[in-house]
């Protein structure tokens, strides 16, 4: 029978037993999340999504040093860009929303180099860029470079004059 001193055994921040709990508790998430990611992997699917026509648009039409606007949505993809989002003027500070009292003067500020306006993700659509295109704003600002009113794309992209 072996005798083991306290200064050889680990000191753990918790009972070896709510270990064992956890891991218990996180093996059924776990499957859960990568039941699908190892079903591609295994298939040699890919586990991205696939990249929107028009992202891939702004991919190849535009460098890093251009901002975007656009659904939030497009962000995933289009990161490595300043980016506003169709929220823009839902966040502003109070003395930017005196500042600013319209969408149009929010979005004059943000300034965006390309904006992508997509009927597609009827929110964003209806809510904020159908009142925006509505003052006027987008026209005067803008002009259309892209228009993918097809079967694989909706959006429309726009670059400021």
């Amino acid at each position: 029978m072996f005798v083991q001193r306290n200064e050889d055994r680990v000191n753990l921040p918790f009972k070896r037993g709510d270990l064992v709990t956890f891991a218990l508790l996180l093996m059924p998430l776990l499957g859960a999340t990568t039941a699908r990611p190892l079903q591609a992997v295994m298939s040699g699917e890919p586990i991205q999504a696939p990249t929107p026509p028009a992202v891939q648009w702004v991919l190849d039409n535009t460098t890093t040093d251009d901002s975007i606007g656009g659904d939030v949505y497009y962000y995933f993809w289009l990161s490595d860009h300043p980016f506003a989002s169709h929220l823009l003027h839902e966040y502003l500070y109070p003395e930017n929303i005196e500042r600013l009292p319209t969408i149009d003067a929010v979005w004059e500020e943000a300034a965006p180099d390309i904006l992508i306006i997509d009927p597609a993700y009827v929110r964003s659509y209806t809510r904020y860029f159908t009142p925006l295109i509505a003052t006027g704003w987008v026209e005067d600002h803008y002009t259309v470079v892209e228009d993918f009113d097809d079967a694989t794309s909706t959006a429309i992209i726009y670059r400021r004059n």
